[in-house]
């Protein structure tokens, strides 16, 4: 215990000095240039992402000074790939010669500019974090500083199965067991589905089919150019179940996704963005 608390001091020390002697130094080591995938940012965002990333990188230096295992892992701190400073250049972001940084450094300023992915997304949502404007790095950040908690690890491990898991329960017939939690819900899905693989079910595409619509319909810009409200989970398969009707199969309407969103449309006018 005594070990510990020498330790948590020195780190203490060395964040407060850190922060007095290298307050400008990350500012020089990196300028972020606009966006060349999203046309530019107001100046005031990249001064934001920018103060946000040097308190990232100041707690990474932190951690491995006081020779902690944090949120970091060793790789963190390697010197960035040739593959790295390309990506940066294509992204429109200049790093000074005079400071190299590293493959974690690197890592974060790409994944600035990328969003963030939908597993990610899941738990943050999960954990009522917000997550508009979203990228992978932010994402990353958040994550590792939420499962750094064992109470939320827990909390994580043993959710409910999702509204998805249980489509595919009733999909496909299924009762689960009751008190099932998401991850045992994924291992019955998992062998589930290498069975009907196996067996090459055609129900299996059509299942697959149905996820791929779910998934489109669940991505706010893909709606977007579509202009229309998030539908719900009942009005997709109401759609889905007219098309049927018409002859459409599952596999079908996810290839001509226009015909869903005719579809829903047609039940619900509502839909429709004002």
């Amino acid at each position: 215990m005594g070990y510990l608390i020498i330790i948590i001091i020195i780190a203490i020390v060395i964040y407060f000095f850190a922060k007095v002697s290298k307050k400008s130094e990350i500012s020089n080591t990196v300028t972020k240039a606009p966006s060349r995938k999203t046309g530019g940012q107001s100046k005031p965002k990249r001064e934001n992402d920018l103060e946000w990333i040097e308190n990232r990188w100041k707690l990474a230096e932190l951690q491995q000074q006081a020779g902690l295992a944090g949120m970091f892992p060793k790789w963190y701190f390697d010197e960035a790939t040739e593959r790295q400073l390309n990506k940066l250049d294509e992204l429109g972001v200049s790093v000074s010669k005079r400071k190299k940084i590293t493959k974690g450094q690197a890592s974060d300023l790409i994944g600035m500019h990328e969003p963030a992915e939908k597993d990610s997304l899941e738990i943050l949502r999960f954990f009522k974090v917000p997550t508009r404007d979203m990228n992978q790095t932010k994402a990353r950040h958040e994550i590792a500083l939420i499962f750094d908690d064992e109470v939320k690890v827990k909390a994580w491990k043993n959710r409910q199965p999702s509204q998805i898991q249980k489509e595919f329960f009733m999909f496909f017939g299924i009762k689960p067991e009751k008190g099932m939690t998401h991850t045992e819900a994924s291992g019955l899905i998992s062998n589930h589905e290498s069975a009907l693989a196996e067996k090459e079910d055609p129900k299996l595409d059509e299942w697959e089919a149905f996820e791929e619509i779910i998934d489109e319909l669940s991505d706010s810009d893909f709606r977007e150019d579509y202009e229309i409200k998030k539908p719900s989970v009942t009005l997709i398969k109401n759609a889905l179940a007219g098309l049927q009707k018409e002859g459409k199969s599952y596999r079908d309407a996810a290839d001509e996704i226009d015909l869903v969103i005719d579809k829903m449309i047609e039940l619900k006018p509502e839909l429709r963005r004002g």
